[in-house]
This record gives structure tokens, sequence and C-alpha cells, in this order.
């Protein structure tokens, strides 16, 4: 059997620069606000006050950085999805599923449906980025006693590998995989 490899990158929606520029003007006007607001209780307040402004600063900054560096990666291997954030040069594995585990793959609007009718509390991975939801496929597998579902915006090329695999184990055995 030949080895059956494809990747997939998902990069973000880029914030368009002049957000950003207003993003961190926002920031220093609220904290110049915030330490006007503190300063008749005095310097002591404006400090810790000014300390937290800072650190809430700080994050948000890393949060803004990170979601405009992050992209996601898919890779399937033979008959496993890898999906995975990257972060420059550090890969982040968040999911493995052997494509035998699903027990649910389909278009996120079939899955919404579904999903109004399945009670069952799911833990949910999303690997793709914006709002548009016409090109997402939603999976669902049960391990550990626990049922996953996870989100993906895959390409033509690996949509096609993922159900030319759950057409042949459809014909191999009785399956529950619905399209």
């Amino acid at each position: 059997m030949a080895t059956r490899s494809i990747d997939q990158t998902i990069m973000q929606k880029k914030i368009p620069f002049f957000i950003l520029i207003l993003m961190i003007l926002g920031g220093l006007f609220s904290i110049s606000i915030i330490i006007r607001l503190l300063s008749p209780f005095g310097a002591i307040v404006i400090r810790i006050g000014g300390l937290l402004v800072f650190l809430a600063a700080f994050f948000g900054s890393i949060l803004i950085l990170y979601k405009q560096i992050a992209y996601f990666h898919y890779h399937l291997f033979e008959d496993e999805l890898l999906m995975e954030k990257v972060f420059g040069r550090m890969h982040h594995l968040f999911l493995s599923v052997k494509l035998d585990e699903l027990d649910f793959f389909g278009p996120y609007q079939q899955a919404k449906v579904r999903n109004s009718r399945v009670k069952e509390k799911t833990v949910q991975y999303r690997f793709v980025s914006g709002k548009n939801s016409d090109d997402w496929y939603v999976g669902e597998f049960l391990r550990s006693g626990k049922r996953y579902r996870f989100i993906i915006a895959p390409n033509e090329e690996l949509l096609k590998a993922i159900y030319s695999f759950i057409e042949s184990k459809k014909n191999d055995s009785p399956c529950c995989i619905k399209k």
C-alpha cells in the first residue's frame, strides 16, 4: 500500500494595520483615564491600578500578537489526521484522530442540525479561522467514554482523501459514519 500524506495550512485573517494602531491608542487612552480616575485615592492605589492596567495591556498585546502570527496546520498521514496550531517554529499538536475512530464526518451545517438532536456533552476543538462556515466540516468520535468534536476547513484534496477512507470503511464492514 502506498503511503498517503497530505498537508494543509489555514492562515488567520490579518488585522489591518490602522486597526492595530487604533487598538494601541485605545489602550494608551484607557490607561490615562484609569490613572486619572484613581488619582483621588492616593499614590499607592494609582501604582497598583497602573500595574494592573500594564499587566492587562501586556497580556492583551500577547493575545493579539498570537492571533496574528499563529495558524492552523492539518496533516493526513495514512489513516491519521493531525491538527496543530503553529506559532513561529513551534508546532503544538492539539488533536490526533485515526479516521476509523470517526462516528460522524460531514459539513458544518449538517452537524448543527445533528447536534440539536444529540444532548450528549462534547469536547469541541475549532481549527478554523473566520466566521464563514460554508467550507467547514465537523468530525465526531468517542474516546475513553467522552465524545469529541473537531471543526476543520479542509481543502478539496484533503476532503477527498477523508471521504475515500470513509467509503472504503463502509464497504469493508457495517459502519455508522454518515455523509
